[in-house]
Parts: C-alpha cells; structure tokens; sequence
C-alpha cells in the first residue's frame, strides 16, 4: 500500500510489477539532512550496509551520521526510496542512500555555496578511492536552488561542476522553484539553458487535477529566452512522505516533484545500469503525458514523466547476460531426487534480471560422465515482465549406478544462439541424490568392512538404498552385502524417530542429525573406539533423546555398537523402546534367518557361498530379536517401525528363503529426567554357523573387557 498519491500519478506500479524498485542502485541528496534512524529510511542509508559513514554521508558542519534538523531533506529522500513494511512512500524503495547536509545549516550565503561544490566533489568519488565505483550515485536529487533575488542574470558557478558528475555517469535534477507563476522565475541553476537536457528541472502539478501549481517556477531559462523551462512535471503539491524526528508529514512544492524524477531514474538505472546520462534525460522527457497547451510550454515543460512508458525510450541492456537457473525441481521414482542408476526429469526456473526476454531455447550439458542428459532443446517462456521462466517441460538426465549420493555435479544451460545470453551458458549444480547431513566415517574390523555416522545410518555402500560412498558392509572378497541399517527409537507409534525407509519403501532422510551443541559433531577416534554424538532433532515430532554412539574394533571379525540413549528433558519418558534395524542381501536370490538360542543370537545366512552375519547383545541388559521376510523392498509405516522395536523375546516372521531384515532392540517402561539407558550389539561375519558363535563370544568378552560393563540401572 501506500499514503503518496504521486506515485500512482507517475504510473510507477507497472516497472514494480517488473521487479524493477531500485534494487542495487544508489541515490544521492543535496538537502538540508536525512533523519538517519527513521524507520522508513534507515535500512537503506549505505552507512548501514556495509560501506563507511564517510562514504555515505558528507556534512560540513554536522555530525559523522545522518541527521535531519529541519525535516525538508527526509521528506525528499521518502520520496525517493522510503518505505516501511506497511506502506511505501518511494518510486525505489529497494534503493539504498547516501546524502550531503548542505543546505540550510545555518551557514552565510557563500559558505553555503562553497559546501555545494565541495559537495559535488565528493559525490563524484565518495570513498575515497578512484579504484572503487559502486559507491558513485546514479543520481542527485537537488531540491534547492538560488532566487533571483540573489541571481538576477544567468549565472554559471555551478555549471562545471554538474558537467563534472554528469560526465562521470551521475544524473542531476534540480527542483524548479517556488517563485512562480510569473515568467523567467526558475531559481539557478535549475534555469541554466545552454542544451535541453544539460540542467533537468521539475516543476510541480497537484495529483489530483494534473494542473500546474501557482507557486511552480515558470520558464524559460534567464540564460536563453529561446530555451523552454521546466523539461517536466511531478506531483509536488500535498506529498506525504517521511519527516524529522521519525515523523510524516504532506508538504508541497517543486522540492517534492524533483525526488519523483529522481527515484524513477534509480528504476531506469536498474533496467539498463549502462545508459548514459543523456540517454536516461531524453528517454524522460519522451516518455512524457502532454498537460497543459498542445506541446513544450514553460509551466508543464514536456509535460507529466510516466514511468510505465519510460523504459520504451531507454536502450535494451546488453542483457541476457543476467539470466541465471534459480530453481531445480527433479522428479524420478516417485520422489524429488536424481538417486544413482535412475533416469530422472529436470525442470528449470530461469530468472532474467533485466526483464527483457520473452523466450529462449536451451539445451543441457554435464561437467560429469556421471550425468548424462538427453540431446532435448527446450522452450522456456518469460511471463511478460516477470522475468521468470519454467521450461515447457522437463529435461531428462541418465544418472549412472555408480555415482554416489550427495554428489554435486555441475549443469550448463546452453542457449540455442548466442544473441539471446551473452556468454555461452549459465552453471547450475546439480545434487545426485540426497546430501549427506553429517560425517561417514569407515569402521571395519578384522575382514569386515563397515561405515557408520553421526546421524543413525550405517553402510552407505554400492547398490544400497543410500550409496553416499561409503563401505556399506562387506566380509572378506565380498561385495556390499547391507541394503540398508538404521537406528529406530519409539515411545509409541506416533512419536518414532528413524534413519531408515518411509511407508513407500523409499529412502527417507535421517530423523537424527550430529549433535553440535555438544561440541561432538565430528567422529572421533581413540586406539580402536569411534564415537558419535546425535538427537532427533530432525524428527517431525521429537522424543526427544540424545545419543551417544561408540564403536569398538578389535581387529576380530566383529564390530561392537554401543548406543547410550539420554532423556535431555526435565519430564519423564514413559516408555522408551530403540534397535537397530538391518536388511543384508546375502544373496540376490534370497537368504535364510536362523537364531541361536545358546549364544541369544540372530543371524542370517547363504549356505552356498559360506556368508553368515549374526547380531547378539554384548552389553549386561536384555535385547529382544525381531525378524521377517518380505517380497522386495516393502515400506514400513511409524506403526511397524514402533512394532520392530517395541518388544521382548524373539519373534519371527516368516520362514523360509526371502529377503530377510532383522532388529536387535531394548524396551524399557520408563526414563528418569536427564537419565540414560544403554545398549550394545555385536555385529559378526564368518563363513560358518560356528565360526559366528566364536566370534560371538569374543565379542561378549571384548565388550566387558573394553568397558567394565554393569547395568546402569
């Protein structure tokens, strides 16, 4: 919304609506301040983003920051770029400031005259630094100016210091003055007259009748009779905009039609940031609404600016230079990511910044043989003046089997001809897969190969629901034999944290995430000990717990995992149930599932090639068993997720040869505040039913040697 009529006489909703709002353009004043902490301005005073106060802001006889006395030099600048998030008062809001407190400071006539050139001066470089450009306006509004009664003839004091900033790139515009409506009154120098363009001056109409203000100076120029003054018109009569002391206030005069003007030259500069000074005036003054007499008259000048015509008269920037990819959506497999060995559709948003293009045609390329797209060239279509494009449809791209997820990759868009993007193609990444939200860290034993994290995934190998590069786990001259493990932990069938698939037996991020605030991001290692710290804080609804994950190698073929499960918060938790969920694919053909009642251990096994893993509690407190085959690679829902691990004894289900998963879990009733609960497991690999119960009770052996183990309750 917005409290300034003028902006809607100026017609400036049209360039908005193009995102055009003075985004990264710089506006200058020459006024009597700017009220530096009035919350519709001071987000955008350069001071506050980042430059040096000295390069944003010169006052001769003020303080080191902006500050307004008089309350004339805010009102000009909300006319510029104000706004706040309830209303915009600027034609570039989105602009950023710098202004020169020169003007009424209490100073003599020529001391004030001295400040104004210096002021010129400074805006041509106002860092300091000739190296540097992006601290030079783009424009100086200066609604101010010298009366008759002072310059009674043509006078030419500030004549090269305009031509100064104006041949740096830097347009000046003058307000016209209050002296009218007789003839010959514009102030100095907006009266000066040796070219149409060289001193821009702005007279004032009311917003509500489009009729030139009384008080408006009328032309022409003291310096050339034959020179028609004002060049254009503004609303500049009842103008609400920013004030002193953080106020608002409606005030009138050619001082409020000038900053119109020039906050629509910050849009023009945004549109084309290389148009000249010359090209911004005369694109102004063509893009004119005739008021007045038929024609240039000296009260309306070329008449009203019209900011939604005035881009039509401004040269096309050399853009589409400024194109850039800012979305990828991927659909493959029913999910949102390009996983390994799947053939997935890519569609493109393009963003065209300098709103000038209707249509392209592109085609992809791959920095990686990983990647590969098909030979399409798509159509993208530019939302008129949007600057926003979606492809017609989607391109296709073959990732290989072997590539590893959370791979980046990088994408270039190619557009058909060169004349339509400068520049041969625009970069985008590409993420194969899903990213890896924390470490993976090897932790193989003896003939074991095993990857564990730091967010309650383990394996990571090749052909695994999760291939991130990792070892997955393997025995011997094996290859990955792991499709997938994960950590379960449930207080009952709605509040289940998990690392393992969702209910369409898709890959499903991690609901634990590396525990920072610990300072035990990172896995660390020890000798043979390699320990992780992590919540649930992922989960959609937290437990919540915190968990310490410690890994033990021996050098024998099997891996311990410790798992001591804390209660951070001060209420108690009722019931606690937490294992850890396996599905080995021993053989692509299926395996079969046996348990040991002796050793109370779980294994499966592949008689043909000599392949038995086996899983049994290390640590002094109860596990449970739970086991099923399945056809393929069926989902599980939050409820069967809970059941897996919510148990006591030994359940099977399912017998036979299958795809076999497996859970080794502890149920405990309930969990003090800030208490803990513990739980180790032994993971085994050998080639035969013994050689596994050897290696089981190693383990049992390793554990309380490694640890002294005693039930902590």
């Amino acid at each position: 919304g917005t409290l300034n009529a003028g902006l809607e006489t100026i017609n400036v909703r049209p360039l908005w609506a193009r995102h055009l709002n003075g985004t990264g353009r710089l506006i200058c004043s020459f006024d009597t301040g700017v009220d530096g902490d009035h919350p519709a301005l001071a987000a955008k005073w350069r001071g506050n983003n980042g430059a040096a106060a000295s390069a944003s802001w010169f006052a001769p006889h003020g303080g080191l920051t902006p500050d307004d006395l008089v309350g004339h030099g805010s009102h000009v600048m909300g006319i510029m770029v104000g706004s706040t998030a309830a209303d915009t008062l600027g034609v570039a809001p989105g602009a950023q400031w710098i202004s020169a407190a020169v003007i009424d400071q209490g100073a003599t006539f020529s001391t004030t005259i001295a400040d104004i050139l210096s002021a010129f001066d400074w805006a041509l470089d106002p860092d300091g630094n000739p190296a540097t450009t992006d601290d030079v306006p783009d424009v100086i509004c200066n609604s101010w100016g010298v009366p008759k009664a002072i310059y009674s003839t043509c006078n030419t004091t500030f004549w090269t210091a305009i031509d100064n900033v104006e041949a740096a790139g830097i347009v000046t515009i003058f307000a016209a003055g209050n002296e009218g409506p007789g003839e010959a009154t514009l102030r100095n120098p907006a009266d000066r007259g040796s070219s149409p363009i060289n001193s821009l001056s702005v007279g004032a109409v009311d917003p509500a009748t489009l009729v030139v203000a009384e008080f408006s100076s009328r032309g022409p120029s003291i310096c050339d009779a034959s020179i028609i003054k004002p060049e254009v018109v503004a609303p500049g009569v009842g103008i609400y905009s920013s004030y002193k002391d953080g106020g608002y206030k409606l005030m009138t005069g050619t001082s409020m039609a000038a900053p119109f003007v020039a906050g629509l030259v910050a849009l023009m500069r945004q549109y084309n940031p290389e148009a000249t000074v010359e090209q911004i005036k005369y694109a102004l003054l063509a893009a004119t609404t005739d008021l007045g007499p038929a024609g240039e008259d000296n009260a309306y000048g070329m008449g009203l600016i019209d900011a939604a015509r005035v881009l039509d008269y401004l040269p096309a920037p050399p853009a589409p230079a400024q194109v850039t990819v800012e979305m990828v959506q991927i659909s493959a497999g029913g999910d949102s990511s390009a996983d390994p060995g799947e053939t997935a559709g890519i569609t493109l948003t393009l963003h065209d910044a300098s709103y000038t293009l209707d249509s392209i045609g592109a085609w992809l390329s791959s920095s990686s043989s990983l990647v590969t797209p098909h030979p399409d060239t798509l159509q993208f279509l530019f939302g008129q003046g949007t600057g926003y494009a979606v492809g017609t449809t989607a391109f296709l791209i073959a990732v290989d089997g072997q590539a590893i997820s959370g791979q980046d990759v990088t994408m270039y868009l190619h557009p058909v001809t060169s004349t339509m993007m400068s520049g041969d193609s625009v970069a985008f990444t590409l993420t194969i897969g899903h990213r890896i939200p924390g470490q993976i860290f090897a932790a193989g034993s003896g003939d074991i190969r095993f990857a564990v994290s730091d967010f309650g995934q383990f394996g990571f190998g090749p052909g695994s629901i999760y291939p991130a590069g990792g070892a997955g786990f393997g025995f011997g001259a094996s290859g990955n034999l792991l499709y997938e493990a994960g950590l379960i932990v449930g207080g009952n069938a709605q509040m289940v944290s998990d690392g393992i698939r969702d209910d369409a037996g898709r890959f499903k991020r991690s609901d634990f995430i590396p525990n920072t605030s610990a300072g035990s991001s990172q896995i660390l290692e020890n000798g043979e000990m390699l320990t992780a710290a992590y919540s649930d804080a992922a989960a959609l609804l937290p437990l919540p717990i915190e968990i310490e994950q410690t890994v033990y190698r021996t050098g024998e073929d099997f891996i311990i995992c410790e798992f001591d499960i804390a209660n951070p918060s001060p209420a108690w938790i009722d019931r606690l149930s937490a294992g850890v969920f396996f599905d080995f694919d021993l053989n692509a053909a299926g395996d079969r599932f046996g348990f040991d009642t002796l050793m109370g251990m779980a294994y499966q096994f592949d008689a043909d090639s000599n392949r038995y893993v086996g899983i049994v509690g290390v640590s002094p407190e109860e596990v449970a068993f739970m086991a099923g085959v399945t056809t393929g690679k069926p989902g599980f829902s939050k409820q069967a997720k809970f059941d897996m691990v919510d148990g006591l004894g030994v359940r099977i289900d399912g017998a036979g040869i299958g795809d076999w998963h497996l859970v080794v879990s502890r149920t405990v009733t309930q969990v003090e505040a800030f208490g803990h609960r513990r739980t180790a497991i032994a993971l085994l690999a050998a080639t035969s039913l013994e050689g596994l119960r050897q290696q089981a009770l190693l383990a049992l052996e390793a554990y309380g040697a490694l640890t002294d183990a005693d039930d902590e309750e």
